[in-house]
């Protein structure tokens, strides 16, 4: 382990390890049942299956008449078959059920003519044109087989997640506990701006946001708040690089133990990982920019597998090509903000480590691999909108 906070002379871990290492440290929490209702945002920790199929019974898909199709066969405009029709009860022959979009189709039935198509006078109806076997029918089972997969395990819960839920019969869901993430700042106050940017993006992630303790340069005030946390994953911000003033990864590596200090990655080359007990820490630098861009790779991985995730890739990304050459140093992931045209994506910057407007500007971003010199203008490359994007 590594238990000096120098950079100085260190080789810089390969992102891939820094993933890998999270990968292997980060589990989900427990798990509880809440309501179907107020189950928005959670994951799911196990497959939902349908206890009957939905629907249960072959039902109307609009509104209008249930019949027998075969009883329309040699229906025309010129020869229009009466079908006499009844409120209710079972369509023998030609006989026509009123029936409301979502009705169960009467027995007998197995078609529908939708009222839009319809001609009647008082009790009968006049049928011109053939209707076929399931035509404006949904059958049993078109939603959901019974046994049939409703939400698989590891997915967080959307509107159109709960609302299937609802119309299944759920009632109840089995969930993760929400991670909860505690952030402790180096800094003062005064000349933080990283702390509420990182808990922005843990809330944006699903996780709960703890404690935020502003150590102010005080070593054992720091010390203090890395031992009292009690949360699933602490994000420690400033005092990460190799000035003598820099005491965050030191003050881990004595509390706890540091797994990597140095990452190949522009901006965030100072970022650090560890464990303190059972818990996995986060260490960023408190330069906005560099915080901003190792919370988005590292912090969002660890609340992903803390939430119990399946996956923990973007989901949010595009093929676009790029509008001018992205060039890029052999032996470190750059992180090149791009702004989305139409098609296009127009580099804002990538050796620029310390703006945050750049980011600001941008609309997402573009990771050159480590092995990579950059893409030549015209290249089709993988766009990843930022998780906060409207």
């Amino acid at each position: 382990m590594a238990h000096s906070q120098s950079l100085v002379g260190r080789t810089l871990a390969d992102p891939d390890a820094v993933f890998a290492w999270i990968d292997a440290h980060c589990d989900a929490p427990d798990t509880e049942s809440v309501p179907v209702t107020r189950s928005g945002g959670r994951v799911t920790a196990a497959c939902v299956l349908a206890a009957s199929p939905v629907p249960g019974v072959d039902v109307a898909a609009v509104d209008g008449f249930a019949l027998r199709a075969s009883a329309s066969v040699g229906a025309s405009e010129y020869n229009p078959l009466p079908f006499r029709v009844v409120g209710t009860g079972v369509a023998d022959g030609a006989t026509a059920v009123a029936v409301g979009a979502g009705s169960p189709l009467p027995p007998g039935t197995d078609a529908v003519l939708s009222i839009d198509d319809a001609e009647w006078r008082d009790d009968v109806l006049d049928v011109s044109t053939p209707v076929a076997s399931g035509e404006q029918v949904i059958p049993a089972g078109r939603e959901v087989a019974a046994h049939g997969e409703v939400v698989a395990a590891g997915r967080r819960l959307g509107a159109r997640d709960v609302a299937f839920l609802q119309l299944t019969g759920e009632r109840d869901v089995v969930v993760f506990r929400r991670p909860r993430v505690d952030i402790v700042c180096a800094r003062a106050p005064a000349v933080d701006v990283s702390s509420s940017l990182v808990a922005t993006l843990a809330a944006t992630w699903g996780c709960d946001v703890g404690t935020i303790v502003h150590a102010s340069d005080d070593v054992i005030a720091f010390s203090q708040a890395l031992r009292s946390s009690t949360a699933d994953l602490v994000v420690t911000i400033g005092a990460t690089g190799a000035g003598e003033d820099d005491f965050a990864v030191h003050t881990l590596s004595r509390e706890g133990e540091v797994a990597h200090h140095g990452i190949a990655l522009n901006p965030g080359e100072r970022t650090a990982v560890g464990r303190l007990g059972d818990r996995a820490v986060v260490q960023v630098s408190g330069l906005p920019l560099a915080c901003l861009v190792a919370t988005q790779l590292f912090v969002r991985r660890a609340a992903h597998r803390l939430s119990g995730l399946a996956s923990t890739s973007s989901t949010d990304t595009m093929s676009l090509r790029l509008s001018r050459k992205v060039a890029s140093r052999l032996g470190r992931l750059d992180f090149c903000r791009v702004r989305i045209e139409g098609d296009m994506a127009h580099p804002v910057a990538v050796a620029d480590a310390t703006t945050l407007s750049t980011v600001v500007r941008a609309d997402g971003y573009v990771l050159v691999p480590t092995r990579s010199e950059g893409y030549d203008a015209g290249s089709v490359v993988t766009v990843h909108r930022f998780d906060d994007h409207c």
